[in-house]
C-alpha cells in the first residue's frame, strides 16, 4: 500500500516516483486536482476577467520543465482566452501557460511545454470580451516534455 506523506509518495518506506491502480499508472502524471470535473466560467464582455481554476497536488518549483494540456470549448466562439499560473501564490508570477486564444465555437485542444519561471501552486484562466460558457476540461500537468494522455491525479484517485 502507498500513501502521501508531505508531497511524496511512500511504499515500504521508500520514496516511489509512480502508483498504479487496476494496472493504470496514476502518480507521476496529472499534478492538478480535481480535473475529472471541468471548470466553466461565464464570459462578461469584459476585459482581464480571471478565474483559478485547478490547484496543484503540491508546488511545481521554478526550473521545472512541464507538459500542459487541456480542451476549452466555447458556447458562443467570442473572446480571447489565456491560460496562465497564478501570480497570487506565494513566490510565483503571472506565467503565461498559453497566451491568446482566439475562442471559436466548438472545442480546441492545446498543447504547451514550457519550463516554470517561479513556483506554483494554481492555474487561472483568463479572459476577454469573451461572452457564453466557457469551459476547460482534460487538463493534466505533467513533469515532462511530451504530451501525456489525461488521468486523474493520483490523490483524487487513492483518497
Amino acid at each position: 500500500m502507498a500513501n502521501i506523506t508531505h508531497g511524496t509518495w511512500i511504499k515500504d518506506c521508500k520514496a516511489i516516483d509512480a502508483a498504479y491502480q487496476d494496472g493504470v499508472k496514476v502518480y507521476g502524471r496529472n499534478l492538478a486536482l480535481r480535473t475529472a470535473t471541468p471548470f466553466t466560467m461565464i464570459g462578461e464582455n469584459k476585459d482581464n476577467q480571471g478565474q483559478i481554476g485547478y490547484e496543484f497536488s503540491r508546488v511545481i518549483p521554478r526550473g521545472t520543465v512541464v507538459a500542459i494540456s487541456y480542451d476549452i470549448t466555447s458556447s458562443t466562439g467570442v473572446g480571447v482566452s489565456s491560460m496562465m499560473f497564478s501570480g497570487l501564490d506565494s513566490g510565483s508570477t503571472w506565467q503565461n501557460i498559453y497566451y491568446s486564444i482566439n475562442l471559436s465555437s466548438g472545442t480546441k485542444h492545446v498543447f504547451v511545454t514550457l519550463t516554470t519561471d517561479s513556483d506554483h501552486l494554481h492555474m487561472t484562466l483568463r479572459l476577454d470580451n469573451a461572452t457564453g460558457t466557457v469551459t476547460i476540461s482534460n487538463f493534466i500537468i505533467s513533469e515532462s516534455s511530451t504530451e501525456v494522455a489525461w488521468s486523474p491525479a493520483p490523490e483524487d484517485i487513492l483518497n
